[in-house]
């Protein structure tokens, strides 16, 4: 099995103006430097053998904020460039819906197998473009079997084509702003898409010791220290949805605070690989201060626990992200 990060290059000033790409090469603006520094620090810990990037300015650029960080080779290539769009690059959104006329335009917006088909005059049909990238990246993985993760630097139309009819994705397919992340597995014979968890944790400090919850996996039966959150209801946002799960979890009130630290992984619960998008926050006790209590919400909460702060690593060395998170988040108190 290798294992694949992709992720997709940063704000230029196409993408702003609304003009289409493809192959035309254009740098990352001031926005999207700073989106690729933030995209490093929130994936560090997953820790490629080796980055692969698409030769295009804006997604290189993009690889090398991560290779900074990764400290890994980097490899580009043309074969992971933007699907080619012919004689729409250049022109603005509503020129090429007048340059492709409404039916086409469908097609190009379509995530039906027919609309597959579909190419901008002169430009790669959609399949061709999928079918480029995915050959490349199967034969790399063959020829280099020492490389078992692998980071991939590209752009949205080619994210948008290798996650096409992967079972879990989302019908209307994945959404594709800038330096936004994928994992893929690849088996040698099929590609495996993990389904994204969009998620917020609250990070309690109260008389040196963090509010936690007992968990055991269901189906390892492994135990876990667990900070109060979980998926972002609609619309809910990062605040409200740990202020509703600490208190679903823990029975404990909070206040949640900024800044927000976002990380993302990799983890394994209940026989499922998830890629996880966390959003990390600290919070304010406002709750009285009490024994701890059973809460049933879940099977796998076996109880509230306090933990003390300075012995983090006993509690959350399953995961880097998530310990260096709280320590980073709870160091500023």
């Amino acid at each position: 099995m290798v294992e694949f990060l992709f992720f997709r290059h940063g704000e230029t000033d196409w993408n702003v103006q609304k003009r289409f790409q493809g192959h035309t090469d254009i740098r990352l603006n001031e926005k999207g430097m700073q989106q690729a520094q933030l995209l490093s620090d929130k994936v560090r810990h997953w820790k490629p053998d080796v980055i692969l990037s698409s030769d295009l300015t804006r997604a290189f650029h993009t690889a090398e904020y991560c290779q900074m960080e990764w400290r890994v080779p980097l490899i580009q290539s043309a074969d992971l460039r933007e699907m080619h769009l012919g004689e729409a690059e250049g022109l603005h959104r509503d020129e090429v819906m007048k340059l492709v006329g409404p039916d086409m335009w469908k097609k190009w917006l379509g995530h039906e197998e027919k609309d597959e088909a579909f190419q901008f005059p002169k430009g790669e049909t959609k399949a061709q473009a999928r079918n480029r990238v995915l050959r490349f990246l199967e034969r790399f993985a063959k020829e280099n079997p020492r490389y078992k993760r692998i980071a991939v630097s590209t752009h949205g139309g080619v994210l948008k084509r290798v996650t096409h009819g992967l079972p879990g994705v989302p019908p209307e397919g994945v959404p594709i702003p800038n330096c936004i992340t994928y994992r893929l597995n690849f088996d040698g014979y099929k590609w495996i898409y993990l389904p994204v968890r969009e998620r917020a944790s609250g990070i309690v400090l109260s008389d040196n010791q963090i509010l936690t919850f007992h968990a055991i996996d269901p189906n390892s039966m492994r135990e876990y220290h667990f900070l109060p959150g979980g998926k972002i209801e609609e619309a809910e946002g990062i605040l409200q949805c740990v202020t509703r799960e600490t208190l679903e979890e823990t029975g404990y009130h909070v206040s949640p605070l900024e800044p927000i630290l976002t990380s993302e992984y990799d983890f394994h619960w209940n026989g499922q690989d998830v890629w996880c998008r966390t959003h990390f926050v600290r919070a304010d006790l406002i709750s009285d201060f009490k024994n701890p209590e059973k809460v049933q919400d879940a099977d796998y909460n076996k109880g509230v626990k306090w933990i003390p702060a300075h012995d983090l690593g006993s509690y959350f060395h399953y995961n880097d992200s998530i310990f260096e998170s709280v320590r980073k988040l709870t160091s500023k108190s």
